[in-house]
């Protein structure tokens, strides 16, 4: 890596994490008032559709988008033939980034609306009415929250490689990919990757993170709890507002699905007199659809596969660290690792995972290297294993303080506390847990690029292959189902939200 490339990469890392925070920081935070705070209509349907874009990967984003407006979609909106190619790759990457984070930003500011003190509120709403409650409580409380959804819009610039890769800005999770997949191991490719990324957005994680008040079991009366939303009519604004706000969310999750689903039955019609036109036809839809259902069972298979190891071994290895962190008391040192390991980029994972295997020099760990899954579900973990922490946590602290205090007289054994406590009371939502981790881990794609063993392709790397070529109908195909499945885990995630609000 050239000192060059290196400016130039830390240069296109600021300017992408920047736009992107600035605009999906304020988008979602109003999204998050607006949704949980006031009368606006048709507050759920809203909150599901968002919820519905978390666990999307980026490359679908870029997909779904590119389909309406890339060089190839219905309505281009950037011809190659243009001046400022470079610019307007750099505008694509920051699009896309924000338009992923929006969805992670409502979510991560509606925690922290959750968490607001209600005396607060009601104090301040009868002194200067919800106004009021918004200035001098709601906006002040929400500032850490704030701070932290700003971080994690720019985490994937600093962790992804996948959509800096389709549009050829170079930047420096994607300069660290490039030098090890053209170059090999390089300590100062390494070494750039986790100074330039890992190291500062670890400890900005870690100072606000810090910041953000703590849930014990069943705190439902401390002053700053999860309690019912108060809602606040908007009076005569809540027509203007409602339509304001389902015209943003009509365009962040309807437009990318109706953009995929135009390419997939957009055809060609040959004419003799003007030569070829254009037009949609439910057939090609349909055959679209029928191809992608039954042309990529390999890639299927291996992703299932993937996703299963994954996701099992991220569950375990969560329920460990939370038994662990209650026996030893320390629960700061579980999460300082979690932050570590999700603030890697991407392709440093997968070299990490490699130089293992091959530091051991064991022929039964080239074996497992070469012919399992087990390299890539173990590059898997620095995604899924501290997302993982975060939902065994929250499952556990929605058991009521009470009842685990009436098994500790009553001497129950762990195993009995499992059986009769924790299954029966948050069964669900552990397995809602797992089909999280599992959707994630088969969109999942810089961690593994590199590791997966030769004849495995997944899901997602085909699709990735197929995005560099354009958008054309198998594309469109594999997007719209990687979408619908994540429809599938928000509404699964929905049915569990009762026990933890």
């Amino acid at each position: 890596m050239h000192w060059n490339e290196l400016l130039k990469a830390i240069g296109n890392t600021l300017v992408i994490g920047a736009g992107t925070a600035l605009f999906a920081v304020p988008l979602g935070t109003l999204l998050a008032v607006l949704l949980l705070r006031t009368n606006v209509a048709g507050a759920r349907l809203g909150w599901l559709m968002l919820s519905s874009q978390l666990v999307v990967p980026l490359y679908v984003f870029a997909g779904g988008w590119s389909a309406g407006f890339g060089t190839l979609g219905w309505w281009p909106l950037a011809p190659a033939n243009l001046q400022f190619a470079e610019l307007r790759s750099i505008l694509a990457v920051v699009f896309i980034h924000a338009v992923a984070a929006v969805p992670w930003v409502c979510l991560i500011v509606s925690l922290g609306l959750a968490w607001s003190a209600r005396s607060l509120e009601e104090l301040a709403m009868l002194e200067n009415g919800w106004r009021g409650v918004l200035r001098q409580v709601t906006l002040p409380s929400l500032v850490p929250w704030i701070a932290l959804a700003s971080v994690w819009s720019v985490a994937p610039v600093l962790t992804e490689m996948v959509v800096t890769n389709l549009y050829q800005v170079r930047t420096i999770p994607e300069q660290v990919y490039l030098d090890i997949s053209l170059h090999g191991t390089s300590h100062w490719t390494l070494v750039a990757g986790i100074c330039g990324c890992a190291c500062p957005l670890a400890l900005v994680l870690l100072v606000v993170v810090r910041q953000l008040p703590q849930r014990q079991p069943a705190a439902r009366n401390s002053p700053h709890s999860f309690h019912r939303q108060p809602s606040y009519s908007l009076a005569a604004a809540r027509i203007g507002s409602s339509i304001g706000v389902w015209c943003v969310i009509s365009a962040l999750v309807g437009m990318p699905i109706a953009n995929l689903i135009y390419k997939a039955g957009w055809e060609v019609v040959p004419q003799i007199q003007y030569g070829a036109t254009h037009r949609w036809s439910i057939y090609r839809f349909w055959l679209t659809i029928v191809e992608t259902s039954t042309g990529f069972a390999a890639e299927v298979y291996w992703s299932t596969l993937l996703a299963a190891g994954s996701a099992t071994l991220a569950m375990m290895l969560a329920g460990l660290m939370a038994y662990l962190r209650k026996r030893l008391g320390v629960p700061w040192l579980f999460y300082a690792v979690c932050i570590l390991m999700v603030s890697v980029p991407g392709p440093v994972a997968g070299q990490w995972v490699t130089w293992l295997f091959n530091t051991v020099g064991w022929d039964v760990m080239l074996s497992l290297y070469d012919r399992t899954l087990l390299a890539p579900i173990l590059a898997q973990q620095f995604r899924l294993l501290p997302l993982g922490y975060l939902l065994v946590n929250t499952i556990l602290s929605g058991i009521d303080r009470q009842t685990w205090e009436l098994a500790e007289l009553d001497s129950l054994s762990r195993v009995n506390i499992v059986w009769r406590i924790v299954l029966p009371q948050t069964g669900w939502a552990w397995i809602v847990a797992w089909i999280v981790l599992a959707a994630l881990s088969a969109g999942e794609l810089s961690t593994i690029l590199l590791v997966l063993p030769p004849g495995v392709t997944t899901l997602s790397q085909r699709l990735f292959e197929f995005l560099h070529f354009g958008m054309r109908y198998q594309d469109s195909g594999l997007c719209l189902g990687l979408i619908i499945v994540g429809w599938f885990v928000a509404l699964a995630a929905w049915n569990t939200r009762k026990g933890f609000q």
